[in-house]
């Protein structure tokens, strides 16, 4: 009796481990895009959805690779497509973040959550958005993903695809209804973000869709405040023409002139004053007191920028 239970454990121990490394053969073979080792595996009744160490599947792996025979195989063999990794990623997460547009038809068709987040609140909307892959987003939003769904930050697809400078998918979500002015927990909006980068032509469709130019982040720093700073001059002349508030202070009480003065930014500093900028503001900086832009344009320095505000009326 005894010598038939040692049999049954050690044949239940055997199972297992050749179940263990028929997955981890599984996985390697996944990861390496070797279709047809991955089909012999599956045919021996390898596990599927064995994970790695890190909880990734071989699903998830092939579907980051982007080794599109090897997801039909594994979907087919009824591989569960949500499973996650420790971090949170599924199959679908990292397939959008590598821009794998036809994996992505897959997964959507096998029933991948659409939504799922990653520990860190990304979607796979934020990650396509995030990287500039146009037909992932395509996908997803054919497929209803929540154009407004944030990360743990509050930062949204929009406002992501803002700061990287993608147009096209700016102009995608905003069809889908993307909230224009919703903004991350610092106060920061796609505007405002587009502004400081300097991406004109997401600043454009921005304001086409309605972006309310003057919304300050939470420190009072606006759109016409960043962009003065930085010296984008292209991005100053839209947001001016949008009705920027030329002397909405920061929290600090810093103006765009006192900034565009400091940095030295000419044409910047030009443009707010043909705005009625009022010249003669002063700021306490660092203890500092009533610096005004002529002060700080002579503080730095900045010969040409002293000449403007001088002409027009500055003390």
């Amino acid at each position: 009796m005894k010598s038939g239970i040692q049999t049954k454990i050690l044949f239940t121990v055997l199972c297992c481990v050749v179940s263990i490394a028929s997955a981890t053969e599984l996985t390697e073979a996944a990861s390496n895009g070797k279709v047809e080792q991955v089909q012999l595996l599956i045919n021996k009744g390898a596990d599927i959805n064995q994970a790695a160490e890190n909880h990734a599947t071989p699903l998830l792996i092939a579907a980051q690779k982007g080794h599109l025979d090897i997801v039909k195989l594994l979907l087919a063999a009824k591989a569960d497509v949500n499973i996650a990794r420790s971090d949170g990623n599924t199959p679908l997460l990292v397939a959008s973040e590598h821009g794998h547009p036809e994996v992505v038809k897959l997964l959507l068709a096998a029933k991948a959550d659409i939504d799922t987040v990653r520990i860190d609140g990304d979607t796979p909307l934020y990650k396509a958005s995030q990287k500039g892959h146009l037909e992932v987003v395509k996908l997803l939003l054919a497929a209803k993903a929540d154009v407004n769904k944030a990360e743990i930050n509050g930062v949204t697809p929009l406002l992501m695809a803002s700061q990287n400078g993608h147009p096209d998918i700016v102009e995608l979500l905003l069809a889908a209804k993307a909230d224009v002015n919703k903004a991350a927990t610092n106060g920061i909006t796609p505007l405002l973000m587009a502004s400081q980068k300097g991406h004109s032509k997401v600043i454009k469709l921005l304001l086409d869709g309605k972006a309310d130019v003057n919304i300050a982040a939470t420190n009072g720093i606006t759109p016409l405040l960043m962009a003065s700073q930085k010296g984008h001059t292209d991005v100053v002349k839209l947001l001016l023409a949008a009705k920027a508030d030329v002397n909405k202070v920061a929290t600090n009480g810093i103006t765009p002139l006192y900034l565009a003065s400091q940095k030295g930014n000419t044409k910047v500093v030009e443009l707010l004053l043909a705005a009625n900028a009022d010249v003669n503001a002063a700021v306490n900086v660092s203890g500092e007191d009533n610096i005004t832009a002529l002060g700080i344009a002579k503080l730095m320095g900045h010969v040409e920028v002293i000449k403007l505000l001088e002409k027009h009326g500055a003390k």
